[in-house]
């Protein structure tokens, strides 16, 4: 038998698959740059961000610092003058309360000798002052740049097509309504929610995460020239080494997915990856194919016409790395051959050269939603702190069928997210994010993926 592109044997720890590759397939795209996606993110947030929680930690530390002095000198507070106990007293609620100290309590305070201490507390409470005012005036003026970019946004054709075709009672509504660009723009309730639907919609399309893009018929090209070439309007072709990395991501993933129609293999397979968590924290756990090769237990598979989907990651498709994204079973619905959950925080998986799961997270969202919009961006940020989160993530809540976009740079992508109920939600990093696309539409990269067509038998013998 011939061992090329479009034919090849595949082995597994119950002998060999034959793989047939179909030469035709689809490549569907987003059809919106993601560049859209970093005209509504902040950067500059993030470290003014940081500098306030800096300063938050350091008034912590010397609340504590203080309350421990301050309960050493107990007795002799009891011993002063009426007048003097009220000052201690009001000066241990303006603590607890992170005011600033004023002349009676600073004067009692030198007097027991907590002079510098107090000194201390005084500027932890102006830092953390300044830090949070920096902060709320920084994301005040994002959130106005943020909704001028979406409003922007859909003054292209190409994304208002986009949300007509997504949906067409939306586009109705900002056809009636123009959106907001700047304060005042219409009115605050109808301005609100309709910038909020077209940011979320915008997010979507231009991430990938929907299902609406177009796509293309493609052809892997006989005669091996490199790249990406258009065949016809309807159509591209692709040849040079990008074939072969394919063939390598299917020699992992159809195996894997055809155990996955005889049992379950997710607990499989998250003990291999368990086993191969080394510290807490690590970010990418890499499995080769022997080691997967060994959950073979005598399985038989029956003859079957998978449509695996896998993404590049990368910007050149030639050395770039594949992600699975799904398989579609015999034309069905979307099986992925086993989603690995180790709990509060699964790293990324890789088999060989492929991308098997990118990183993902189980965690609550805060409890208390805050009193405004700064407030609750600073309680997910705490969040996204403790957890470790990327930037870019796509968040699935119970409550709606797909997951969003999120970027923590992002003002009203972070209030979206805020404003949802308090429940578990499931996290997945972004990958491949922005920068990271290898097609692109007049130079402009979008995300995209394959969606291939294969034959897989047993090997007869």
């Amino acid at each position: 038998m011939r061992q090329g592109l479009d034919r090849w044997r595949v082995s597994t720890g119950a002998g060999e698959l034959v793989v047939e590759l179909r030469p035709w397939f689809l490549l569907r795209t987003s059809e919106l740059p993601v560049r859209l996606l970093d005209g509504l993110g902040h950067p500059g947030l993030l470290p003014l961000t940081e500098r306030l929680f800096t300063a938050d930690r350091r008034l912590a530390a010397e609340r504590d610092a203080f309350q421990r002095r301050a309960a050493a000198l107990r007795e002799v507070v009891l011993e002063l003058a009426a007048e003097q106990r009220a000052h201690a007293r009001r000066c241990l609620r303006s603590v607890r309360a992170g005011m600033p100290l004023i002349g009676e309590e600073l004067r009692l305070l030198e007097s027991l000798g907590l002079g510098e201490q107090g000194r201390r507390w005084q500027c932890a409470v102006v830092a953390a002052g300044s830090g949070r005012a920096a902060g709320r005036s920084a994301h005040a003026a994002a959130w106005l740049a943020t909704r001028r970019a979406v409003a922007e946004a859909y003054d292209d054709d190409r994304v208002r097509r986009a949300a007509l075709l997504a949906d067409p009672a939306f586009h109705q509504a900002i056809g009636r309504h123009p959106l907001a660009r700047r304060p005042g723009d219409g009115t605050a309730r109808r301005s609100r929610l309709l910038t909020a639907t077209a940011h979320r919609l915008l997010r979507r399309l231009a991430s990938g995460a929907g299902d609406g893009g177009p796509a293309v018929r493609a052809r892997f090209e006989p005669d091996g020239r490199a790249g990406w070439r258009v065949i016809d309007e309807e159509g591209a072709g692709i040849g040079g080494p990008a074939p072969a990395g394919l063939r390598e991501a299917l020699s992992v993933a159809l195996p894997l997915w055809c155990l996955a129609r005889t049992r379950v293999l997710s607990a499989d397979l998250a003990r291999l990856v368990a086993e191969a968590v080394r510290v807490p924290g690590q970010e990418v756990v890499r499995l080769a194919a022997r080691d997967v090769a060994g959950l073979w237990a005598g399985e038989r598979p029956e003859p079957a016409s998978p449509a695996p989907e896998l993404t590049a990651v990368g910007t050149d498709p030639e050395s770039a790395a594949w992600l699975l994204s799904g398989v579609r079973d015999d034309g069905q619905g979307v099986a992925h051959s086993g989603q690995v959950d180790l709990g509060e925080r699964t790293p990324r998986i890789m088999i060989g050269d492929l991308i098997y799961q990118r990183a993902r997270w189980r965690l609550r969202l805060p409890e208390e939603r805050g009193a405004d919009a700064f407030d609750r961006w600073l309680a997910l940020h705490r969040l996204r702190r403790h957890h470790g989160l990327p930037r870019h993530v796509f968040v699935r809540h119970p409550a709606g069928p797909c997951p969003f976009h999120v970027d923590f740079c992002d003002p009203l992508a972070v209030e979206d997210l805020a404003r949802r109920e308090p429940a578990e939600v499931l996290i997945t990093e972004m990958l491949p994010a922005p920068g990271q696309f290898w097609w692109r539409a007049d130079g402009q990269e979008q995300a995209a993926e394959l969606r291939l067509s294969c034959r897989i038998e047993r090997e007869r013998g």
